[in-house]
């Protein structure tokens, strides 16, 4: 459910509608919708969700049936703009008593989320009902179910980040209040009379509707969790394909007919409440909600749109779902929605199960997901899954909750369907330790569907005999019969690599397991005897296992097998089908060109030229990445340093490699290997990579939004702490390790920074410390032209000495203060001159493309890919490897990846290549992460801060620019400029960078929080940490690894 919030009179939209300020009209059937901006007949986009103002709801004149058409007809778009919504609600419980929270409880949630994250409030009443961020929103459902409603974005994996990053805030603040949050349809434990209400005014009407309408009403308000994915439509037709229906209309109130309100014209407002009110399986607003799945784990959140966007999104994929339901009779399609709630996958469905429809339609969607281009399909595993086994789990609630096998013997699934229709085994009592009473042996019974009644009146037989024969049932056997026997082997083997056993499951979470029951079974005609050991499980100690899994949210991991098993709100990760072995799809080669990520080696084929290249396609390459403003997007870096914690010294590369294999495997990530060695993993356009020191780098996605951005890096720090501290690793954000020496580092297995780290004692003393000792946080952005460029180059440039104090970060070397606040900056004056530093010929005024390209052609190069291998190239510039001159490689030509490579390893204050990198920032804590791109988007992406900006630094000297450079990293924001102080400076551009923010109207100001402070003291992160070392630390740095740990 999406809310609007109520300022100054107008609604501001989120959710997966737009805010309604940008909106802009779509033409439909010949004639435009009317703009927004008109307050035609009252109208004010809103939410159902939100209360709307008193003006949206006085309409100017009475509202026509053509006008709703019009209304739904606007979300027509094409599809270039078709984005993807997904919404998941959740159950929040307290860890002791498993009880609902109360609504006080929830609100302390809300506020402190809001106050930590930087969400903005939602209040009703003066009471908090919700928060919003941008186009998300999180609001709260009759009983308390938490929900967000995601951002439209463009992909799965924008998608996952998003769910991702909530997860990871909410976890961070539940974990304190002893709050956990469960991920299931329905709820398992409380009645209806057991949970709080909410106060929304509308919630107290629809409870009294409901009882006059249905029996189940209410549970439905109170006691449901469900995860749906909105999708666009580009047309009438189109919106057909994806969604056969009617929908009603109340011309009883567009007659101005309603009692409570005589006279009165409904609005367009009106029309969206009413609509957002009705629930069939598939609704239709100005986008379809695909509404039919419970809530669930983790996975489940992101399989749901994968579903979906795999088959609606993809055109082939659409036309064979209709092709493939185009002969299924109404009766058939209701007799699927009455059936399948019970029998699940397992429903009968003309000459076979549902499952093997279900089984079709996955391959749809994968086969659509692929077509799109963005390596999404690895999203679909929790489902391919469930769609390749059929296995679903369904237990008697009134007796036991479930029960696995281990890896020798696997466990029986059986519906619950199945278990009502049969009696139990008898359970001999004197197995059962006390506490835990007898339960169904069917539980523990392989039965498959298609066994005869006949076969079972006959074990039932049987059994009464032998029980009444031997009352103490001690020696219990399961029936003698063949059939029986070689299901439960062939159960045996396929299920010792699907399921893993509760008692290992148990002894991770802390848990006392029931003991086991071994079920002896003979085979006569085999002459053979088989053991299948079970575990009885009571329904509270299942609760409890579940309930632990699910609010660790990262999950139990437990190795079966040397397989791993996932658990909670992870994924099983079996099932990665659909990983996809190529990154990035490679579209006109030219002169051997092949984009490569940061951090893996080219492809050979990548280093074999067609032609030779020439300076111009040098310029041209750099020049191609200009775009217009629309598409200008924000890409986001940072390092980490990572440690183990009991000795706080550095991972070494065993450690991380295990690391990497198990974000891989539990995160669907795909592996970066070289020489057999993991170095790297990619997801779409997110890489992670190892810097030499084994620092932990993530290159962030192109992204529209700092909502976006900071939601991936919520992410990817959720993802990586859910691993790193089972394997008792942490991981430090600062700017330069603040406790042990290079001798202590390990080296990364990469074969380029052999040849680095032999070069740098050559050209500089510090190399080796940047190379192992140093962390960042930097900003890419684009630029719409060469002029632009030059403009975005000479204003980033001029202030990065502005941004190192803001962000400076790193005052201690081998456990002692080194006399910098940025040692890490200190350390680029003396890494190599030749390859660093402020490019004083930025401010020529012969300044483009071309001398960069000048620029780069002469600085000398360090290595060349070929032949699957380094090459040594130290000491030539690129310019004599252009005209075949490389000793090691004579008459060889580069290509453009050659010099993509080449422009990676020049290191000034800002970089260009096909965008501009900001890089004078220290690595620092969660906050600093989100707020250097906040810094300089809001100075760089709007052209009035950009010119007040320019403005400020005109008459900026080559010498005083390089007097901040020098002088920044040892007194900071206290350094001595002109009249003043540059702090005073710093308070300016800060300023603007806000205003700029405001101006984009993505609600992105509050970001810049975490330096806000620092801008209004003086006072830099390293100078607090030099403050608490001096002071309460007791001159130990070894704290630091506590207060800047993720």
């Amino acid at each position: 459910m999406n809310l609007a919030l109520v300022s100054h009179g107008h609604h501001r939209v989120f959710g997966f509608t737009n805010n309604i300020e940008s909106s802009t009209c779509v033409s439909f059937s010949s004639s435009s919708y009317h703009s927004t901006k008109k307050s035609r007949k009252g109208y004010r986009t809103i939410v159902a969700g939100s209360p709307p103002t008193e003006a949206a709801v006085i309409a100017t004149e009475p509202l026509t049936k053509e006008d709703l058409v019009s209304h739904l007809a606007s979300g027509c778009k094409p599809k270039q703009k078709w984005r993807i919504g997904t919404e998941h609600e959740k159950f929040g419980f307290e860890f002791g008593t498993l009880r609902p929270m109360k609504y006080e409880q929830i609100a302390e949630l809300l506020h402190r989320i809001a106050d930590r994250y930087g969400w903005e409030k939602i209040t009703e009443q003066g009471k908090i009902i919700g928060l919003k961020q941008g186009k998300q929103n999180i609001s709260l459902e009759p009983g308390g179910q938490f929900e967000l409603s995601g951002a439209p974005v463009e992909t799965l994996h924008q998608t996952y980040s998003e769910v991702n990053s909530h997860l990871y805030q909410v976890k961070a603040i539940s974990e304190e209040m002893g709050i956990g949050f469960l991920g299931i349809g329905f709820q398992p434990k409380w009645g209806i009379k057991d949970i709080p209400m909410m106060p929304k005014g509308r919630f107290e009407i629809v409870r009294h509707y409901f009882p006059k309408v249905g029996t189940l009403g209410l549970d439905m308000m109170f006691r449901t969790c469900t995860v749906q994915v909105n999708l666009d439509f580009s047309s009438e037709a189109d919106m057909i394909r994806k969604f056969r229906a009617s929908l009603a209309l109340q011309p009883e109130f567009m007659a101005g007919k309603l009692p409570s309100l005589p006279g009165e014209l409904p609005t367009l407002n009106d029309w969206e409440v009413h609509i957002g009110t009705i629930y069939p399986e598939v609704r239709l607003k100005k986008f379809l909600e695909m509404r039919g799945a419970d809530g669930g784990p983790r996975g489940n959140l992101c399989a749901l749109p994968a579903l979906w966007v795999g088959l609606l999104y993809d055109e082939v994929a659409l036309q064979n779902v209709l092709d493939m339901t185009a002969d299924w009779t109404f009766e058939e399609r209701q007799m699927l929605r009455n059936k399948v709630p019970k029998t699940g996958l397992k429903t009968p469905f003309r000459d076979g199960s549902l499952k093997h429809v279900a089984q079709d339609v996955i391959k749809l969607a994968k086969d659509g997901l692929e077509r799109r281009g963005y390596k999404e399909s690895g999203f679909l595993n929790t489902v391919a899954e469930v769609a390749t086994t059929a296995n679903q789990l369904s237990l008697d609630p009134r007796s036991a909750a479930g029960c696995c096998g281990d890896g020798d013997a696997g466990s029986a699934a059986t519906t619950t369907e199945e278990h009502r229709r049969r009696r139990p085994w008898r359970q001999p009592r004197s197995k059962c330790r006390r506490g835990f009473p007898p339960f169904s042996s069917s539980l523990a019974t392989a039965k498959s569907s298609s066994f005869s009644a006949a076969l079972h009146r006959r074990r039932r037989r049987r059994r009464r005999r032998r029980n009444d024969d031997d009352g103490d049932g001690d020696d219990e056997e399961p029936p003698r019969s063949w059939t029986v026997w070689r299901w439960l082997e062939r159960r045996r083997k396929a299920e010792t690599h699907a399921c893993t056993s509760i008692a290992v499951v148990a002894d991770v979470a802390g848990i006392d397991a029931p003991p086991p029951l071994s079920l002896h079974f003979r085979c006569r005609r085999r002459r053979r005897h088989s053991t299948y050991r079970r575990y009885w499980i009571e329904a509270d100690f299942t609760a409890r296992l579940v309930n632990m899994a699910l609010v660790s949210q990262a999950g139990l991991t437990v190795t079966t097998n040397g397989n791993h098993r996932v658990f909670g709100l992870t994924n099983n990760i079996e099932s990665s089908s659909f990983s996809s072995s190529s990154y990035y799809s490679t579209k006109k080669p030219r002169r051997g060109y092949r984009i490569i990520v940061a951090g893996s080696p080219p492809t050979e084929t990548a280093v074999i030229a067609t032609e030779p290249l020439t300076k111009e396609d040098l310029v041209n390459h750099l020049a191609s990445g200009c775009k217009p403003k629309q598409n200008w997007r924000i890409g986001t870096e940072h390092e980490k340093f990572g440690f183990e914690f009991g000795t706080l010294r550095p991972m070494k590369y065993e450690q991380i490699a295990e690391l990497l294999h198990s974000i891989a495997e539990r995160f669907h990530w795909e592996k970066i290997i070289e020489e057999d060695k993991i170095i790297g993993l990619k997801q779409g356009k997110q890489g992670i990579s190892l810097e030499p020191g084994g620092q932990f780098e993530l290159s962030g996605a192109p992204v529209e939004t700092l909502h976006q951005t900071c939601a991936e890096i919520n992410s990817h720090l959720y993802q990586v702490k859910a691993v790193a501290e089972e394997m008792g690793i942490g991981f430090l954000g600062i700017g330069f390790q603040p406790k042990w020496g290079i001798k202590d580092i390990p080296i990364m297995p990469k074969g380029r920074y052999e040849i680095v780290r032999h070069y740098m004692p050559k050209v500089g003393t510090l190399g080796l410390d940047m190379m192992f000792r140093t962390c960042t946080v930097q900003v890419n952005l684009d630029f719409s032209s060469e002029a632009d460029m030059i403009r975005k180059f000479r204003a980033g440039l001029a202030l990065q000495p502005i941004a190192t104090a803001l962000f400076a970060n790193s005052p201690f070397t081998e456990g002692k203060p080194n006399g910098y606040l940025s040692m890490r900056s200190q350390i680029w004056t003396d890494t190599d001159k030749n390859r660093s530093g402020m490019l004083p010929f930025v401010f020529d005024d012969s300044f483009g493309f071309e001398q960069y390209v000048d620029y780069a052609l002469d600085v000398p190069m360090y290595f060349v890919y070929h032949e699957n291998k380094y090459i040594d190239s130290t000491g030539m510039s690129f310019r004599d490897f252009m005209a075949g001159k490389l000793p090691h490689l004579p008459g060889k030509f580069p290509t453009l990846n050659d010099w993509e490579v080449h422009i990676g390893t020049i290191f000034p204050e800002v970089r260009l290549k096909k965008f501009l990198e900001m890089r004078g920032a220290d690595g620092g804590p969660r906050g600093s992460l989100c707020a250097l791109p906040a810094f300089w988007v809001g100075l760089l992406y709007d052209d009035v801060s950009l010119q007040n900006v320019l403005d400020i630094t005109a008459d900026w000297t080559s010498e005083e620019r390089q007097m901040l450079r020098n002088q920044v990293p040892k007194t900071g924001l206290k350094t001595p400029f002109r009249d003043g102080l540059l702090w005073h400076v710093a308070q300016d551009v800060l300023k603007f960078s806000k205003d700029g923010l405001e101006r984009r109207g993505f609600k992105e100001s509050g970001f810049l929080n975490a330096v806000a402070e620092v801008a209004t003291t003086g006072v830099t992160s390293a100078e607090k940490l030099l403050e608490m070392y001096h002071g309460k630390w007791a001159h130990s740095v070894d704290h630091v690894f506590e207060e800047l740990l993720y």
